[in-house]
């Protein structure tokens, strides 16, 4: 099991300050509300703010704050439980094995069961955390992440089941909290659905996020951004099958099942907190800072 250190971060980015870590650490160590933070935790959490020690304290407050509040998308999440194995093995989000000559990874998402019943979007933004996690316990810190869904099978009836607060939370997280860099995501597929997809994201993401996210009409156009050498044999690239990918991506979940269980726990505690953050509003709302200096 593939497992990066603190060492090895240090030594893969020279702009990787440790007195910068140990700054956050010592910050960290004193806000009573926030769970232990291990160091290589910190170190993700500084990259993905471009190593700035305030933007970091802010997304740090913003992912275990968040986590405490939406237990949907941050609770039972052990792989090795039947009722989320189902959601596992009905759709999938699998880091690729190549970045981009650019530095960033690539998550894809399918969904390979299309039954209305079967479709929870909360569980959907789970397994995309999941997904991220995993990624950053394997491989590390990358110049960006790059988020692609095939949208294949999708239908209005899937969009109904969507609520507004699904939407405001996950996009809420994936602005303020989530510790990559977050550079683009991509639609592709459902034609008839993606205007109504992006209707409902744009009332509740900030500029700065929404003009990242791009629709295609299919994976075609996807390749103008993402060549096709990095997806899987499936769509014509030059990597194993997505089914291949998926199964070694539900392995590594289940070998990283005690820490996804362990993380359940990491979460603010409000009977401890001395004040409120000054972005805080409900589940952070439209007051959360966006973290990200630059956007690709």
């Amino acid at each position: 099991m593939r497992n990066v250190s603190a060492q090895s971060e240090y030594e893969k980015d020279g702009r990787l300050r440790k007195d910068d870590v140990m700054i956050l650490k010592g910050w960290a160590e004193k806000q009573r509300h926030l769970p232990p933070i291990s160091e290589v935790q910190l170190i993700f959490f500084l990259h993905s703010c471009y190593y700035s020690t305030e933007l970091a304290k802010s997304t740090i407050e913003s992912f275990f704050t968040l986590r405490a509040q939406c237990p949907e998308f941050f609770a039972n999440r052990d792989p090795r439980r039947a009722e989320v194995r189902v959601q596992i093995d009905s759709s999938c989000f699998v880091s690729l094995p190549k970045k981009t000559h650019d530095g960033n990874r690539i998550l894809l998402y399918k969904m390979f069961v299309s039954e209305i019943g079967k479709f929870d979007p909360n569980e959907t933004v789970k397994l995309l955390d999941m997904g991220i996690t995993l990624d950053l316990l394997q491989n590390g810190t990358a110049d960006g992440i790059v988020v692609v869904c095939d949208l294949e099978g999708a239908t209005f009836a899937h969009i109904l089941r969507v609520s507004l607060s699904t939407v405001r939370n996950s996009y809420t997280y994936l602005q303020d909290a989530v510790p990559v860099r977050l550079k683009a995501v991509h639609y592709f597929n459902a034609i008839g659905i993606l205007d109504s997809i992006m209707a409902m994201i744009k009332p509740v993401v900030k500029n700065e996020l929404f003009n990242s996210l791009h629709v295609h009409g299919s994976v075609e156009t996807v390749f103008q951004y993402v060549p096709k050498e990095y997806f899987p044999s499936d769509y014509g690239g030059q990597q194993p099958s997505l089914k291949e990918l998926h199964e070694t991506h539900i392995q590594n979940l289940i070998d990283f099942a005690e820490y996804f269980v362990n993380e359940e726990t990491q979460i603010a505690d409000e009977t401890k907190r001395v004040a409120r953050p000054a972005n805080a509003n409900g589940t952070f709302g439209a007051d959360g800072s966006f973290k990200r200096l630059e956007i690709d």
